[in-house]
Formats: C-alpha cells, sequence, structure tokens
C-alpha cells in the first residue's frame, strides 16, 4: 500500500466528517460516524507527516523554519488574505470571521488566521523535534516523551494558542510514533499482532460511547488513549482495503494532493458553507444513518473531485501553485 493512498483515505475522511456538521437536526459530537473518524483520522495523519519528516540538522535551522513555512504556512497566509480581500464584499454574512457585533476582535481574528490548524499543527511539531535533537542529540527521544506526558498530565492548565487550538499537545506523541515508525519499522512489524491485540482491547472498552449517539466525544484524556488504540486498527484496516478497492488511482490522487484539498476545503466551509448556512439536504426526505451517510459519502466524493478541479486550476501557473499549495 502506498502512503498516497493512505493519506487519500485520510483526506476524505476529513471532508466526510465535515459533511457531517451540516446534516440538519444532528449533532456531530453525539454522531457515531463523526466521533469514530475523529477517535483516528487526524492523529494517523500527523503520523504520516512525522514519517516523512526527516528532521534535518545539516541545516541552520533558519533554513529549515522558511522551507517549513513556505510548505506548510504560505498557502494558509495565502487563504487568509484572500479571505480578507472578499470580507468587506459581503460584511454581513463573513464579518464573524474576525469580528464580534461587528468589532474586529483578536479571537476570531486569530482563528481566522489559524483557521487550517493541522498545518500549523505539523509545524510546530517539526520545529519542536529539530530544535530538541540540536540542544540534547541522543536525548532528543527522552525530552520529546517527556514533553508529551507533561502535556497529558497539565492540559488543563495549558493555554489555548498551539496547545489546544492548534493541538500540539495531542499530536505531537504521533508525530514522534511516526519518526521511530521509519525507524524502526522492522520492530514495528515484528510486534504488529500484540499492538492490534492491546489496541483492540482498548477501543472496545470505548466501544459503547463511541457508538452511542447520546454520549459525546470523550474528553482530552480518554481521547488520547482512544486515538492511540485507533491509529494502529485503522492503519491496518486501511492497509487490507487496499486490495478491494476499486477506485485506487483516483484516491491515490487525492493523497498526492492532500495538503491542497485540505486548505481548500476548510476555506471553502469558511467562505461557502458555515456563513450562509448551507445545508447538504433535508432530514424529511432522507431518513435514519444510513442513508444520511450514504450521502453524506457521495457529496464528499464530489467536493473532492470539485477540489482537485481547482487544484490543477492553481498548478496552471507557479506564482499560484507556491501561494495556494506550497508548491515550487
Amino acid at each position: 500500500m502506498s502512503f498516497d493512498y493512505l493519506k487519500g483515505i485520510l483526506i476524505y475522511l476529513v471532508i466526510l466528517g465535515h459533511s457531517l456538521v451540516f446534516v440538519e437536526n444532528v449533532i456531530p459530537i453525539y454522531d457515531p460516524l463523526w466521533k469514530s473518524i475523529h477517535s483516528f483520522h487526524m492523529p494517523l495523519f500527523v503520523l504520516i507527516s512525522g514519517y516523512f519528516f526527516r528532521n534535518p540538522t545539516d541545516i541552520s535551522f533558519l533554513s529549515l523554519l522558511k522551507k517549513q513555512f513556505l510548505r506548510l504556512l504560505l498557502p494558509q497566509f495565502s487563504f487568509v488574505l484572500l479571505g480578507l480581500l472578499i470580507i468587506p464584499i459581503d460584511w454581513e454574512h463573513f464579518s464573524y470571521l474576525i469580528a464580534v457585533n461587528g468589532v474586529v476582535n483578536v479571537k476570531p481574528l486569530y482563528h481566522f488566521i489559524t483557521f487550517a490548524w493541522f498545518l500549523w499543527c505539523i509545524f510546530f511539531c517539526s520545529l519542536y523535534i529539530n530544535l530538541a535533537t540540536r540542544f540534547f542529540l541522543s536525548g532528543m527521544p527522552i525530552v520529546i516523551i517527556g514533553s508529551c506526558i507533561i502535556m497529558y498530565l497539565f492540559y488543563d492548565y495549558l493555554p489555548g494558542p498551539v496547545f489546544k487550538n492548534q493541538q500540539f499537545s495531542l499530536q505531537l506523541a504521533f508525530f514522534f510514533i511516526g519518526m521511530c515508525f521509519r525507524k524502526y519499522n522492522a520492530q514495528f512489524k515484528e510486534n504488529t499482532l500484540a499492538i492490534l491485540l492491546v489496541s483492540v482491547l482498548v477501543i472496545c472498552a470505548y466501544m459503547p460511547s463511541l457508538l452511542s449517539s447520546t454520549v459525546e466525544m470523550p474528553s482530552f484524556h480518554s481521547k488520547y488513549i482512544l486515538m492511540l488504540a485507533t491509529v494502529p486498527v485503522a492503519y491496518h484496516l486501511i492497509k487490507r482495503a487496499y486490495t478491494i478497492t476499486i477506485c485506487k488511482d483516483v484516491i491515490v490522487r487525492w493523497g498526492q494532493n492532500s495538503l491542497g484539498l485540505y486548505v481548500i476545503h476548510v476555506f471553502l466551509m469558511r467562505f461557502v458553507f458555515y456563513p450562509y448556512n448551507f445545508k447538504l439536504y433535508d432530514n424529511n426526505i432522507m431518513e435514519g444513518l444510513v442513508s444520511q451517510y450514504a450521502i453524506c459519502c457521495l457529496i464528499s466524493f464530489v467536493v473532492c473531485e470539485v477540489i482537485m478541479l481547482i487544484i490543477k486550476l492553481l498548478k496552471s501557473r507557479k506564482l499560484t501553485k507556491l501561494l495556494f499549495l506550497g508548491e515550487k
């Protein structure tokens, strides 16, 4: 299984999870599918990012900072600037992005500037691990593991920016696991059955709450444990699905453009779906979870393909390719 296929499945699940937000009369944090998707999709995405992060120490930290900024944050800022040009055109619908009661406010402005939280998370994780390597050399793993434990224990006292809003406190462990997975791949394979057995047992303990439509997503500490268990199981299930998937080329293409799909999709949510109170369909027409999920799956597929057309257009010019996709 290629990692592009894995990323393609995950970015599709990101868009599918977001589509559930717009189902009329459905509260996502109580929805079984939404909770199941959010128990693994972003941590597994972060793990893949860690797997491909080479942690260079042969170049200056500023060079790495520039490289990560161009690849991860430049697309975010480009869409932010585009949004700031659009907002005055329809202040009534878009003012919520930067203002409270019509007055520009720091909090909504901050959330708008950092709306693609995943890109910021990877940016901070990569730089933090690189700094830890530069300062502590072979002791870097102990520093990272210690940092994860401290953030887990004292999560309630951490400031919101970076640690919570950009999920640094939750995702750093998965980024580091991804790095270890690349380095110790053989050892992971040797212990696959043991890892999966423990993971399945943990998931079974959470299964009643995941499948319940009256219990919301677990709090941070419980969610952390759940994600550690669901990530390896999800990875192996997707790996098995690869052999029976009938549209591999489409999914691989999504995976190769996952950054663009993510940032464009989130931008469209902010500037199309949320401000105009968009609803995908009427619950009077479709009844039952199965039909709701089926339509969400279909719409998510269409959204992916529409965004791929936008990406193709952006790639047709070097400047737009760099600014909005972070690609040279």
